[in-house]
C-alpha cells in the first residue's frame, strides 16, 4: 500500500483530539499480538482499520460454520485456519501488513517458541477461551512488559481488563491463583478454571 493509499485509510480518524498524525505514525510501528482469533480476534478488523499494520497472530483452530456469525469472513473461508482467514482479510484491505501467524495452541510445556514470537511485541489482546493458554500467555506477557487487553469475547469475559505490567500486577497476581512461583508445565490448568472464570466474569456457553 503506497503512502497516500494508507493516508487514506486512517483519513477519517485525522482531525479527532485523540488521533494526531504523531499517533497513527505510531500505530503504524507498533507490533500487536493477538491470542486467538476467534471472537475475540475481531479486534484484529479493528485495529488493521484504525491504522495498526503489524500483527501476531496466535490459534490453533479453524474456521468453521458457526464462527461466521462473528467473523468478517464468508463461506470460502470455512475450513481454513484461524490464523490464516485472518491473514488473507488483514491483507486484503492493507497489503502492507506484516502478519506472523502460528497455526497452535499455547500449553504450558513449550513457552520457548511464544516468547521467540513476541519479540518486538508493545500490545497483546488475550483472547482465548482456554485457562492454560491465557495464564502462560499473561504470564509470558508480564515478563516481557508487553502491555495486555483481556475480553469481550463472543464466549469469554464480560469485562474488559488492561494490564501495564509496570506495576506488579498480572493475571496470576489478579485472579489469586497462587501460580506465581510454579512453572508452567507443572500448573494443574483444569483446577483453575472455576476460579479463572469467577476472576474474569468469564460465562463461557453458559
Amino acid at each position: 500500500m503506497a503512502q497516500s493509499s494508507w493516508n487514506a485509510l486512517v483519513d477519517r480518524q485525522l482531525g479527532f483530539t485523540n488521533f494526531s498524525p504523531e499517533l497513527h505514525q505510531t500505530l503504524r510501528k507498533t507490533r500487536v499480538a493477538v491470542f486467538g482469533a476467534g471472537g475475540n480476534g475481531s479486534v484484529l478488523d479493528l485495529l488493521v482499520r484504525a491504522g495498526f499494520m503489524r500483527f501476531v497472530i496466535i490459534d490453533g483452530d479453524h474456521v468453521e460454520d458457526t464462527n461466521l456469525n462473528r467473523l468478517p469472513f464468508g463461506q470460502n473461508a470455512v475450513g481454513l485456519p484461524k490464523t490464516e482467514a485472518w491473514k488473507r482479510h488483514l491483507l486484503a484491505i492493507n497489503p502492507e501488513c506484516e502478519i506472523d501467524i502460528h497455526t497452535r495452541y499455547i500449553k504450558g510445556n513449550d513457552p520457548a517458541w511464544l516468547r521467540d514470537a513476541l519479540r518486538g511485541v508493545q500490545l497483546a489482546f488475550l483472547g482465548t477461551t482456554d485457562v492454560e493458554a491465557n495464564i502462560v500467555a499473561g504470564r509470558l506477557c508480564a515478563q516481557a512488559g508487553i502491555r495486555m487487553l483481556i475480553g469481550p469475547a463472543s464466549s469469554g469475559s464480560l469485562v474488559v481488563s488492561t494490564f501495564r505490567h509496570d506495576d506488579g500486577l498480572d493475571v496470576e497476581k489478579m485472579g489469586r491463583f497462587a501460580t506465581e512461583g510454579t512453572p508452567l508445565e507443572d500448573i494443574d490448568y483444569p483446577s483453575l478454571r472455576e476460579r479463572y472464570a469467577t476472576a474474569l466474569a468469564f460465562p463461557g456457553r453458559k
